[in-house]
């Protein structure tokens, strides 16, 4: 099951601050007029790959390989940009989370880049074992927020909602965290300290910035990634259901037997570790669910460092799945020059097709032709004509043509189909290690405008193609995401739906319309038979 169920967007070009997030399928078609923002939310997910790709000096690389946003300033929608508001990212999602627990801190230098040379830190370096075998699948909610400072890109903050928990941080202006605890939409706690951010792929670590002092080397400082000011109020927290004999040391050496946990696990650990303790017990019984769940805020505040390194891997695991391919695809090309390269992806404009064809073996090259015929009525082939190639079609009565000769379609569509096929067939693909390590592979293939230059036969063969792919591939977790202005792939994806290729169940719709130079996002259907629901009467009639 992919990490990542639903996907929303505030404040980025035409979309407002309001939520509109949306499920993530199996097959996902974004339908629209143009300018109706479809685009923009499309290419969240090569935005993000290529975020998580390359190091940045900050969270969003709004220009790169995949797609041109621009930049903060020309990504943020108007009326966000005059009310000084962040863009933020939406996720309902899962991460794995693997307990730990403190065993002892060490000490040394360190010398941060962000400050003058005469400042040194000293850095808290906290050891940590690993509870193996106790990892644990949570469900979350999350918002993450970015924002301009000094024409750069920076993190601003993050919402996590866990259960009945929702934990807030965000960077103040004045170089300090600010912390809210909530449980059951009700204001626990808030605390703030000095902070050192350690970026890290989208979400930074937080370290606390704790003590200056002055000597003869300059000013001096810690960095910790142990989170004091939180445990201090924890303890505070903990203190009162105990008789007021009991030593605050004695309580604290209690507090890290925790770990942070679903509502079960930590039900279980408070009776485990106070079951010596009637007072205790008895005192925090009286509101044992709130009290429990204020406990579990607390311990994933403190861990909130290992919070956020599950959450930016979650993330990248599944963007790091995405293929893109744009809408503007490379012209066919009589010959294309030679080159010894090995080729993991077709790129997103397809211009890469041959060096990919070339990178097959024969085996390969044979099994894709045959399932291109099988699913578009001709096979394709590569020559090799010494310095050159030559990327062949033949139809059904065996003609062989160059691409070139066989008008535009075929170039658009090659680069779709044969990544498809690669992508989820080869043996050796880029899946990364710890994706392969789970039970099923991803791919995620971002599509704009499949039907470009494609006739309708061929339009409607393309959604049959992918229905085909979703039911067949047991092994690999696919997910497609269209945007498609074509009548011809909507009804072949319901006719898959009334021939019992695909479920109905498998397939979401989204409506993308302007409201007042605002994006709204309306939600359309199949039923079982295959038939729209709520779906606006002629919408993609002319």
């Amino acid at each position: 099951m992919t990490k990542v169920s639903e996907i929303g967007v505030r404040n980025l070009r035409s979309f407002g601050d309001s939520d509109n997030k949306i499920a993530i399928r199996k097959l996902n078609a974004f339908v629209g007029k143009n300018s109706s923002g479809k685009s923009t939310f499309l290419r969240m997910f090569p935005l993000f790959r290529q975020s998580i790709e390359r190091k940045t000096k900050g969270p969003i690389l709004w220009y790169g390989d995949y797609v041109d946003f621009g930049d903060f300033k020309t990504s943020i929608n108007e009326d966000a940009k005059r009310n000084n508001d962040n863009i933020c990212f939406d996720f309902s999602m899962q991460a794995d989370i693997i307990p730990t627990r403190l065993l002892k801190i060490r000490q040394h230098a360190f010398e941060s880049e962000h400050h003058e040379a005469q400042e040194y830190f000293s850095y808290n370096n906290y050891f940590y074992y690993s509870l193996q075998g106790y990892q644990e699948t949570i469900d979350l909610n999350v918002s993450i927020s970015v924002g301009d400072s000094k024409e750069r890109t920076i993190f601003k903050g993050i919402d996590i909602g866990i259960e009945n928990i929702k934990i807030k941080f965000h960077i103040k202006d004045d170089n300090k965290t600010q912390f809210e605890l909530f449980v059951d939409n009700e204001l626990i706690d808030q605390f703030q300290f000095d902070h050192y951010v350690q970026n890290r792929g989208l979400i930074p670590r937080i370290l606390i910035l704790r003590s200056v002092k002055n000597s003869r080397k300059g000013s001096e400082k810690t960095i910790s990634e142990y989170l004091y000011p939180i445990e201090d109020q924890l303890s505070r927290f903990i203190k009162q259901f105990h008789h007021r004999n009991k030593k605050d040391s004695t309580i604290s050496s209690e507090l890290r037997n925790f770990t942070a946990g679903n509502k079960e696990k930590i039900s279980s650990q408070i009776y485990n570790i106070f079951r010596e303790s009637k007072f205790f017990l008895k005192n925090f019984r009286q509101n044992f669910d709130k009290n429990a769940s204020i406990l579990n805020g607390y311990l994933f505040c403190l861990g909130i460092n290992n919070l956020l390194d599950s959450i930016n891997d979650s993330l990248s695991e599944f963007f790091n799945s995405v293929r893109y391919l744009g809408p503007i695809r490379a012209t066919a090309e009589r010959y294309y020059r030679y080159q010894d390269l090995q080729v993991n992806e077709i790129d997103n404009t397809g211009s890469n097709l041959p060096m990919v064809l070339n990178s097959m073996s024969i085996s390969e090259k044979r099994k894709l032709s045959e399932w291109t015929k099988d699913s578009f009525g001709f096979s394709v082939e590569l020559e090799n004509n010494g310095s050159h190639y030559a990327i062949s079609i033949i139809e059904e009565n065996e003609k062989k043509y160059n691409i070139s000769d066989m008008g535009f379609g075929y170039s658009q569509l090659l680069p779709l189909i044969v990544s498809i096929w690669w992508e989820i067939n080869r043996k050796n693909g880029s899946i990364s290690r710890r994706a392969r390590s789970n039970n099923k592979d991803c791919r995620i293939f971002v599509i704009e405008q499949p039907e470009l230059h494609l006739h309708p036969a061929f339009q409607a063969k393309f959604a049959d193609m992918v229905c085909k792919i979703l039911s067949s591939h047991e092994n690999t977790e696919v997910i497609f995401i269209l945007e498609t202005h074509s009548k011809h792939i909507i009804d072949a994806i319901g006719e898959s739906i009334e021939k019992n290729t695909i479920n109905n169940d498998d397939v979401s719709i989204s409506i993308f319309e302007k409201e007042e130079k605002t994006t709204r996002i309306q939600h359309a259907a199949y039923d079982k038979e295959g038939y729209l629901v709520n779906w606006p009467v002629g919408f993609l009639n002319p």
